[in-house]
């Protein structure tokens, strides 16, 4: 009987009520019956029935006590958990909602800070002393700026899911060397080696988007090297192509290798001198390898310098023609006839400045209509089309078809725009033209014009 009670002590302890009756009913009355005989032995034996019924009753009330625990600590952790994803949906939303926001307004983010970019470098050769060392610090903190705004700009749309990669075949060795050659002057200044072993070989990627990690790993790699090389090689395994990025810098910490990717997280700059950067590059190169699904691995060690290699899958490159490798040539513009399309005043005034300071001819309008007026005036057809993408009437990409229908021919054109919500890339390769994202500096408007007239030279 006893066996039989301690056996349904957890069971029906959780309804005590039911466990003392069911107890009582089984020892209570063997107990007094045993008691109630004359035999010394089952006197004893009643009584220990007795005082064991009573011992299992309150070990009833303390399991009792811990199930109802146990119940309202589960009930308690249930309503914690439930609270945690709802504060975890709302955290997510919430930056997600940041995100989609500084996205949707890049573009009139962009249009001043282009605007001013271009003013700046049309006022610089009218500076006189003691202007001269006043401007050269507004220069410098316009520079910081676009890099700060482009960072969270380029943060931001990663975030909210509106980068679609394009993904094609590229052919590394012509790729790579022309982000290499863009570092020769930085590397040169800190007295640095930089140097590059590359093969011909090609991978299937997003091209715009590799060339931002690439620049940005290739701009750590000198920002934190003070002595010594940097260098850049390509290697080929089984079906990928493996880009390192190596340097003789100060190194990272082990402690600190999976902080690295993280947003404004500097090692050495403790003070946030802004000439050194804001902490973003990495940050970048994280979620562009995570988008285009590019594994990223780092090796350092602190004093020794810093490797950084990605992964890429391998693709043919014996059918790609040699459109686009175009032979350096002087970048005299005197005398070529540009058309620029912007429905923003300022940034109309700051490109013709800028246009008519190299050398071009111009016509620069609001809309695309005036435009065809002004070039059905003309018996020279136009260089070179510049056309911001969201005009009043029609996009940019209308704006060019039109042109070239005057002319029945592809007159070079290129997108500068500040709208990062359409996927230009496509459209961009549809329609045989480049398109540049304000703020855009007046080196990189110069050298893309540069290259798109070098482009249709070499075609003609």
């Amino acid at each position: 009987y006893a066996a039989v009670v301690s056996g349904t002590l957890v069971t029906l302890s959780s309804v005590l009520p039911v466990f003392i009756m069911y107890a009582t009913i089984v020892l209570s009355p063997l107990g007094f019956h045993l008691i109630f005989t004359e035999n010394q032995e089952l006197i004893i034996l009643g009584s220990s029935l007795i005082i064991f019924l009573l011992a299992n009753i309150l070990m009833g009330f303390n399991v009792e006590r811990t199930i109802v625990d146990m119940i309202v600590l589960r009930d308690s952790n249930e309503k914690l958990i439930t609270q945690l994803r709802a504060q975890k949906d709302i955290a997510e939303q919430s930056n997600l909602g940041k995100s989609k926001f500084l996205a949707a307004i890049s573009h009139d983010l962009r249009q001043p800070m282009h605007a001013m970019g271009l003013f700046l470098n049309g006022l610089e050769p009218y500076i006189r002393k003691p202007g001269e060392e006043v401007f050269g610090k507004v220069q410098s903190s316009a520079i910081a700026l676009r890099s700060l705004f482009n960072g969270l700009l380029d943060i931001s749309r990663l975030d909210s899911g509106t980068v679609d990669p394009t993904l094609e075949v590229i052919d590394l060795s012509p790729f790579l060397q022309k982000i290499v050659d863009g570092f020769y002057g930085e590397a040169q200044e800190k007295g640095l080696k930089l140097k590059s072993d590359l093969l011909k070989l090609g991978v299937r990627s997003d091209p715009m988007l590799l060339e931002r990690v690439i620049r940005n790993l290739l701009a750590n790699a000198i920002q934190y090297t003070d002595s010594g090389q940097v260098q850049l090689v390509m290697s080929a395994q089984d079906n990928s192509v493996t880009i390192t990025i190596k340097d003789e810098g100060r190194g990272i910490p082990a402690e600190e290798l999976n902080n690295i990717f993280s947003e404004y997280h500097q090692l050495h700059n403790a003070e946030r001198d802004r000439s050194k950067g804001v902490g973003l590059g990495l940050a970048i190169v994280r979620r562009i390898c995570t988008l285009l699904s590019i594994p990223i691995d780092v090796h350092s060690e602190l004093g020794q310098g810093s490797t950084f290699k990605i992964s890429l899958p391998a693709a043919n490159i014996s059918r790609l023609g040699t459109e686009g490798m175009i032979s350096r040539s002087p970048w005299n513009l005197r005398g070529y006839l540009i058309v620029v399309v912007d429905d923003e005043q300022d940034i109309r005034d700051a490109t013709e400045r800028l246009l008519n300071e190299w050398g071009c001819d111009t016509i620069v309008v609001g809309s695309g209509s005036e435009a065809i007026e002004q070039l059905s005036d003309k018996s020279v057809m136009p260089k070179l089309l510049i056309v911001d993408y969201r005009l009043k009437d029609e996009t940019g990409i209308d704006v060019i078809k039109r042109i070239r229908s005057l002319y029945k021919r592809a007159v070079s054109a290129m997108i500068v725009t500040g709208d990062t919500m359409v996927n230009l890339k496509k459209l961009a390769r549809e329609n045989d033209l480049v398109v540049l994202h304000k703020p855009v500096s007046p080196a990189e408007l110069r050298t893309a014009i540069h290259l798109l007239i070098s482009r249709q030279n070499s075609k003609n």
